[in-house]
């Protein structure tokens, strides 16, 4: 029970990490929309910058270049919308319709190769520790983040952001700062999970993020804007997605249940929205 539940959480390490990330963005009222773009870069990233400082460690300098690139892009797009008025959903595809073609033609002009570019034998970690290191970020992130919501004050007050950045400049917050600050921690996230769906794998491949950037958005939606919603929505997610993985075995038609897991996640966020709307209206006083 304790190993299928370790393996349950390794697997959903990066898309948990990815939906925290969006949850981030939602509290300050600024969804981030390039979270997919920003996993494919910080998986190029992390790859390439393992590959590229060998010398120094290969690992650590690696992730270090991954976190700065998601972190600062995000902050930049950010400060763009606050400070310029752009709009940061469009600035957030941006990310997302260029990145491909960033990694492509960097790994073309570093590699030689723009379709797989793997870690050699003597870099790569054991699977084992891979799937440790994993699963203890996903509940590092979960837990972090929902203890620092709670219980400091600069959490509160990205949580309040949102819904009252007027009552926050009242008090002398500034609250462009905090944005700018709070995507940050969004973007950092966002390339923590897309440096772990490469170091998974050993290598970088073409669409690595494959659309987990959109179910991340999702599922900080469907969590009901809480940590530990956002956090089971991720867990139930992967869980679907390796049952109809499992029934697709001796199909004849496997495609059929390729989108199940998305009409089943539609169908328990349409269930738990009725159940609490029933239950407000309803309950004994």
């Amino acid at each position: 029970m304790i190993t299928a539940s370790l393996t349950l959480i390794a697997q959903a390490a990066p898309l948990l990490i990815a939906a925290c990330a969006a949850l981030i963005s939602e509290y300050v009222g600024l969804l981030n929309v390039g979270i997919e773009g920003l996993m494919l870069l910080s998986a190029f990233a992390g790859i390439s910058g393992i590959l590229l400082t060998e010398s120094l460690g290969g690992l650590i300098p690696g992730l270090a270049i991954a976190l700065v690139l998601g972190a600062g892009l995000s902050m930049f797009i950010t400060a763009l919308a606050v400070y310029r008025k752009a709009n940061i959903y469009i600035l957030g595809l941006s990310i997302n319709l260029t990145g491909a073609g960033f990694v492509s033609v960097l790994s073309t002009r570093l590699f030689g190769n723009r379709s797989i570019v793997a870690l050699p034998p003597e870099l790569l970690l054991q699977p084992q520790l891979v799937k440790t290191v994993s699963a203890a970020l996903a509940v590092l992130t979960g837990l972090g983040l929902a203890l620092f919501c709670r219980y400091t004050k600069t959490g509160v007050r990205i949580k309040i952001l949102g819904k009252d950045a007027a009552f926050l400049d009242s008090i002398g917050v500034h609250t462009a700062r905090l944005k700018i600050a709070a995507m940050g921690m969004s973007g950092a996230a966002a390339a923590a999970a897309g440096c772990l769906l490469s170091l998974q794998l050993g290598a970088l491949v073409p669409n690595q993020s494959a659309g987990k950037g959109w179910i991340a958005l999702v599922l900080a939606y469907a969590g009901g804007r809480s940590v530990v919603g956002t956090i089971c929505a991720a867990l139930l997610f992967v869980y679907l997605e390796n049952a109809i993985a499992a029934a697709q075995i001796g199909m004849e038609h496997p495609a059929l249940l390729i989108g199940l897991p998305f009409v089943l996640g539609l169908f328990l966020i349409i269930a738990e929205k009725l159940i609490v709307r029933l239950w407000k209206r309803y309950r004994i006083k």
